[in-house]
């Protein structure tokens, strides 16, 4: 399992951060979206800084802050993460 400066350093080779969004990864959030009956999906990507959308499904952002993020805290855990409901949740009801 790579660790999270190894993926890292792969993100920063394949000069993905920063691109223009493509209709590719905006029709995989999609797909997400709907076989998880869900009204939004991302993909991300995440350096030390900030969490970049490459596609959103359901919001329009272009990016966030690393910090506080639910990145951050699943990265920290190492594990599968899962956050039933964020706006009961004391870590991201601010979020």
């Amino acid at each position: 399992m790579n660790t999270y400066h190894e993926n890292l350093e792969a993100l920063y080779k394949l000069n993905i951060l920063d691109t223009q969004k493509e209709s590719m990864f905006d029709n995989l959030a999609k797909l997400a979206s709907n076989v998880c009956d869900s009204k939004f999906a991302f993909i991300t990507f995440a350096d030390t800084n900030q969490i970049w959308f490459k596609a959103t499904h359901g919001l329009a952002l272009n990016e966030i802050p690393f910090e506080g993020s639910f990145c951050e805290k699943t990265i920290e855990t190492g594990n599968l993460f899962e956050v039933s409901n964020a706006l009961n949740d004391s870590h991201f009801c601010t979020n």
